[in-house]
């Protein structure tokens, strides 16, 4: 699965760098930055899709990605793994 998400991470990242614009974009970057434990450009992934879309929940965030995307609970999972790590990092701060 590593090489999967390494693959996915390169494509946000031509996401963000061809639709900048694009809040959620920003939140898919964010989200598997997070993944890779890679928390500081996480962080700031999400502080520019923040600046896009002021009002974002990442509880709402979450619970739309998965119940839209995902097929499976393990799909679930994986699909929203670094916006939870976010979410719990911003409960702790």
């Amino acid at each position: 699965q590593s090489g999967r998400l390494e693959e996915a991470l390169a494509r946000a990242m031509e996401g963000v760098l061809h639709f900048p614009e694009d809040y959620y974009s920003w939140l898919v970057l964010a989200n598997l930055l997070a993944q890779f434990n890679r928390d500081h450009e996480a962080r700031q992934a999400l502080h520019e899709c923040r600046l896009l879309l002021p009002k974002l929940r990442l509880e709402t965030a979450i619970e739309g990605t998965g119940a839209t995307y995902g097929r499976t609970a393990e799909q679930r999972h994986w699909l929203t793994a670094g916006l939870r790590r976010l979410l719990v990092d911003e409960a702790g701060a």
